[in-house]
């Protein structure tokens, strides 16, 4: 039986087999919450419930995607799975995709639900294990992501530099009040 595994510091999910061996991934994923939600996943490990592919839902920009959401057995919360969805619907910080927030459930990109329901197929998913850290290697292999833009400092105008200048020299020397 395969597990999910989520890295919470790198934003990365994957599917590991019973020999631990990495079936699919690391992908892009976040865990980013709603302000009206119950709050992040919290960490530890939780039964696999099952899958609801949310036909009606299909889409991109969907609020669980193209393929659905997979569902685990978390204690106090309904409904928290893996899904992918708003793909270019941003929330309201302007995250987009994987980054756009949830209700607490981890959100990731359509090509890794894709990967996961074809591998649970072949090698039923058991669990999810959230908050586990995949190591220097997985955190390299993470797929790149665009570089925000740099800030440029402000730059005051020639003139006021200038009467900066004067002012420190004219004040040197002299008593302070």
């Amino acid at each position: 039986m395969s597990r999910i595994e989520f890295d919470r510091s790198a934003h990365l999910v994957r599917l590991k087999g019973a020999d631990e061996s990495v079936l699919a991934g690391p992908f892009e994923a976040y865990n980013n919450t709603d302000s009206h939600s119950k709050g992040p996943w919290p960490d530890g490990s939780y039964a696999y419930l099952g899958y609801n592919s949310h036909a009606a839902l299909s889409d991109p920009d969907s609020e669980y995607g193209a393929d659905g959401i997979l569902i685990f057995d978390v204690p106090g919360r309904v409904g928290m799975g893996v899904h992918s969805g708003r793909r270019s619907i941003p929330d309201g910080l302007g995250r987009l995709g994987p980054a756009h927030c949830t209700l607490g459930c981890v959100r990731t990109t359509d090509e890794a639900m894709a990967a996961f329901i074809r591998l649970s197929g072949e090698d039923g998913i058991q669990s999810i294990s959230i908050g586990v850290a995949f190591g220097l290697a997985a955190v390299l292999a993470k797929p790149a992501l665009p570089a925000p833009p740099k800030a440029k400092r402000a730059r005051k105008p020639p003139a006021a530099r200038a009467r900066k200048r004067v002012s420190r020299r004219t004040n040197r020397g002299a008593p302070r009040k």
